[in-house]
């Protein structure tokens, strides 16, 4: 998530077009959890269908960060 969240052509839709640093994309993935089980949503990685490579993300964050 913070090496994709990092590439240009992300930054400028997402997180207002600042770099993300390692700690806030970490927070990221450290609530998603807990909000899959108290608020029934989170974030989900995209991967290549053939391979394991992280290719993005999608889903939803809770307003906290």
């Amino acid at each position: 998530m913070h090496q994709v969240s990092n590439e240009p052509g992300v930054r400028k839709y997402l997180f207002d077009g600042k770099p993300v640093s390692f700690s806030i994309a970490h927070e990221i993935i450290r609530q998603s959890a807990p909000n899959f089980e108290s608020r029934k949503f989170g974030i989900w990685t995209i991967r290549e269908k053939r391979t394991p490579e992280v290719v993005g993300f999608c889903g939803l964050k809770a307003s906290t960060i």
